[in-house]
């Protein structure tokens, strides 16, 4: 391999010769690596023949997939850690009553730490069970307005084709407040993603979680993930994801009560 990579430092531009160094990658088992010189090969518009063969090569290494795990943090100014109302005054009965300032809307900087992770067990070549779970912790100064939440799910993903696949989960999460037990739910979530091309995955997911806790809600979501890629041919390092993905459809919910969520 090292022969290979020597030949493309200095002639990137040669497809047979990245073609044969992704295949080795991949019988290797590196699949990052392999996938890095596949979609090169791709974004240079092969022909149809060499195209297919390595959507075939990149459709494997995803349905082989078992592990993933991921982490996050930001820093989180927010307007109203108290998920208060700024109004003045409320009615009540038809009266009104003054709120005093502490009950009101009030800013907060704080930090969020996100995590989780999932494996999938194959039952089959195109389907998958899924099994994870995700937590977050949203912290201020004081811990009044601290909050957790764990979440776990599980289910079968089944992979349509090269670029598409769907799964169908059951999910249980649990929500604390300063410590304290808020909300916990049980539901169901749809999930679809399919690659639209090398730089865009579009995902989008949907469920129903009628609360312990809460009422029921209906979430519909749609969003992109990009990322940055160079150019064909080009020998730089492999493609960075982009930091956050991009909302690229519309976010509808539909509640009878009050829901809880970190943001």
């Amino acid at each position: 391999m090292a022969a290979l990579r020597a030949i493309l430092v200095e002639r990137p531009g040669l497809v047979r010769v990245r073609l044969e160094l992704a295949r080795a990658f991949f019988l290797k088992g590196d699949d990052g690596l392999a996938r890095e010189h596949f979609e090169r090969v791709l974004a240079g518009g092969p022909p149809p023949a060499v195209a297919a063969n390595v959507r075939r090569f990149l459709g494997t290494m995803r349905a082989r997939r078992r592990w993933s795990a991921w982490f996050g943090f930001e820093v989180a100014p927010d307007t109203n850690v108290n998920a208060s109302s700024d109004a003045g005054t409320v009615w009540l009965f038809g009266l009104p009553f003054r709120r005093d300032e502490a009950s009101r809307a009030r800013l907060g900087f704080g930090a969020v730490f996100r995590g989780g992770g999932e494996y999938q067990h194959p039952l089959s070549d195109r389907v998958r069970l899924r099994a994870g779970g995700a937590a977050a912790r949203r912290e201020y100064a004081g811990k009044e307005f601290d909050r957790t939440a764990a979440s776990v799910h599980f289910g079968p993903r089944v992979l349509v084709g090269d670029d598409t696949g769907f799964s169908l989960l059951a999910t249980a999460g649990r929500q604390w407040r300063a410590g304290r037990p808020y909300s916990r739910d049980l539901g169901l979530r749809f999930e679809a993603e399919h690659r639209v091309s090398r730089q865009l995955t579009m995902r989008g997911h949907g469920g129903v979680a009628p609360g312990a806790h809460t009422a029921a809600t209906r979430r519909w979501t749609v969003r992109c993930s990009m990322r940055r890629s160079p150019a064909p041919g080009s020998p730089g390092r492999r493609s960075a994801p982009m930091p956050r993905p991009a909302t690229c459809g519309s976010v509808r919910s539909r509640s009878a009560g009050a829901i809880a969520a970190l943001g």
